[in-house]
């Protein structure tokens, strides 16, 4: 145990000292508050998401690569069979081509910003790469340099995970088929608590000072609301959220502040995406809750054994486009 501890220490990125960097138009500052918390201040925007990018890597570089094999797809090559189920989905969907078309459509400065904090992850990967996280030599490999794309995959793998939910689209589908489009089918698709809407104005009036409790066990409810200051103990304002992401042993958010340019804000990022999801700055608080709507749909295409690999779209039968994935 005093070896293991020892060990995994000994990898953990220094935070104390001056680096000499390239890629930097100015001095950048990285401090470590008492929870350890890393707060970026820059003379410039360029030079703060370089620190974004360091100061996330010091804290999360298996994570990071972590979740770009997961969206990516390449799980496998490092965790074995066990992940070619998660693999072929990431692949099937398409994540990695999505990421690589959507980086030309987006505007020149979020591009700059996305290379800076690309080049700060890279600048601590070169660094670490003599004593990189333990998880790296338990499974035999380093990690590949950082790319802007990387960033895009896995804000795309966050999208597919709040939104994908292929059950909830098929299994109705599949229910219509068997009881038919009936009452059956909508008491099927009625959730438990659908029937109950948010209270109107004038519907219930609470005593002063009331603290009546909401949810439990019938109905657990999500948070997504806002209280002005007159309805709090302190007088000022609240605001809740609820992205509806599971606890980890390892958090999926980093906390980080960060402050130079036009940037002047504190809360957290998703590990590898360079923006400030939940936070706050000067003026206003903000967050963000997953409504699980719908955002996908699934098609059943036609076929025909006459015209083998082919589709029926508006009347005509269409080659399939086939593209070939390699598992390693």
């Amino acid at each position: 145990d005093t070896w293991w501890r020892g060990e995994y220490e000994r990898r953990v990125p220094s935070a104390k000292g001056t680096r000499s960097v390239a890629g930097l138009k100015r001095t950048v500052r990285i401090e470590r508050d008492q929870w350890g918390i890393p707060h970026v201040h820059a003379d410039n925007e360029r030079d703060l998401f370089f620190g974004f990018g360091y100061a996330v890597a010091q804290d999360r570089l298996f994570q990071l690569d972590h979740l770009r094999r997961k969206a990516r797809g390449r799980l496998a090559e490092i965790m074995g069979p066990e992940a070619i189920e998660s693999d072929v989905l990431h692949r099937t969907v398409g994540l990695s081509q999505i990421a690589e078309k959507e980086w030309p459509t987006l505007p020149a400065d979020v591009r700059e910003l996305l290379t800076a904090y690309t080049a700060g992850i890279n600048a601590l990967m070169d660094e670490s790469k003599r004593c990189l996280p333990i998880e790296f030599d338990l499974l035999g490999y380093a990690p590949e340099a950082w790319r802007e794309t990387d960033c895009l995959a896995i804000i795309g793998e966050f999208r597919w995970y709040l939104t994908g939910r292929f059950p909830v689209i098929a299994i109705p589908e599949l229910v219509k088929r068997a009881v038919g489009n009936g009452p059956l089918l909508r008491e099927f698709v009625l959730a438990e608590i659908d029937e109950e809407s948010i209270v109107q104005p004038g519907e219930y009036t609470a005593g002063k000072g009331a603290r009546d409790s909401m949810g439990g066990n019938d109905g657990p409810g999500s948070n997504n609301w806002v209280l002005d200051g007159y309805r709090t103990d302190t007088g000022k304002p609240l605001v809740a959220n609820d992205p509806h992401i599971p606890y980890y042993a390892v958090s999926i958010w980093h906390e980080i502040r960060l402050h130079g340019g036009g940037f002047n804000v504190t809360g957290v990022s998703l590990a590898g995406m360079p923006g400030v999801m939940i936070g706050r700055n000067e003026h206003v608080g903000w967050g963000i809750t997953n409504n699980i709507c719908s955002q996908r749909d699934l098609y059943q295409e036609k076929t025909d054994p006459a015209h083998p690999n082919c589709f029926l779209y508006d009347g005509n039968w269409e080659s399939a486009h086939v593209r070939t994935e390699t598992i390693q």
